[in-house]
């Protein structure tokens, strides 16, 4: 997700005295919690830990110290370490899971205004490309999330009005050697040029997914609704969507539409 501003990150981590600002610690350690499950093995083994899941969960249990003491302030880092701490989930019966998680971002992100176009406003033009991708990233996690766990979307199309990404929104120009110069995707304008395109097809496909969960397509049901139900099943989590039964032919097939023209169009 492009959710942080990865020129300005990269080169405070990298210069190490914070002579050239500050990041917030609660990001730092939810970055460090999701780069975990990309970086060598033996990075980790080196570091003391004997999975990849037990280095995973150590470091996304420092992102939710620093969350649950309210460490932070800043509620767009706070939405930023929120989106990335989504990443987790450790046992379905977690009180805070990714779906928790997700419901804490929105909040905050409607609390703050990300979901509303900036562009008429005085905010400088950095952030406002900025907070645009933290919204659509936003949008985008909640109707995967939604999809994978079988649960309503919280972001109807009719509760924003942030435009489409664009290339522009993107850093796609190649960062300085001394940042990370052993990574040669920052030095490929191309390459990150193509994320960018990735990414704003993905937002598009997440609309798409929104119009198949929406209420036309799918309905919200309590799972054994109408049965009787011990205490343990009514504390339990289950709220989930299930295909509606009546005949939907027309909004079925403008779905299908609507993604057949996306594949189309997609890069």
């Amino acid at each position: 997700m492009p959710l942080i501003e990865l020129r300005e990150f990269l080169g405070i981590v990298e210069e190490g005295t914070g002579d050239s600002g500050r990041i917030s610690l609660l990001l730092f350690q939810a970055v460090m919690f999701t780069g975990v499950a990309f970086v060598d093995m033996s990075h980790l083994t080196t570091a003391g830990f004997a999975t990849r899941n037990k280095a995973r969960k150590a470091f996304y249990l420092k992102s939710r110290a620093l969350y649950d003491f309210d460490y932070e302030t800043d509620r767009v880092a706070i939405i930023q370490a929120l989106l990335l701490m989504t990443y987790w989930c450790e046992t379905p019966d977690n009180q805070k899971d990714t779906w928790h998680w997700m419901g804490v971002a929105i909040s905050l992100a409607n609390t703050i205004g990300l979901h509303r176009n900036p562009s008429p406003t005085t905010i400088p033009p950095r952030k406002q490309k900025l907070w645009k991708r933290i919204w659509w990233s936003c949008f985008m996690r909640d109707h995967l999330v939604a999809l994978g766990m079988r649960r309503p979307s919280r972001i109807k199309d009719e509760d924003f009005d942030i435009p489409m990404l664009e290339l522009e929104d993107f850093e796609t120009e190649e960062f300085p050697s001394h940042i990370l110069s052993c990574c040669r995707t920052l030095r490929n304008s191309a390459l990150l040029t193509d994320l960018a395109h990735l990414c704003i097809a993905k937002a598009k496909l997440c609309l798409c997914i929104s119009h198949v969960l929406s209420d036309a397509q799918y309905s919200v049901l309590i799972r054994n609704k109408g049965q009787a139900m011990g205490q343990e099943d009514y504390t339990r989590s289950s709220v989930m969507l299930f295909p509606m039964k009546l005949d939907q032919t027309d909004e079925v097939r403008d779905c299908d539409s609507e993604l057949a023209e996306w594949l189309v169009s997609s890069p």
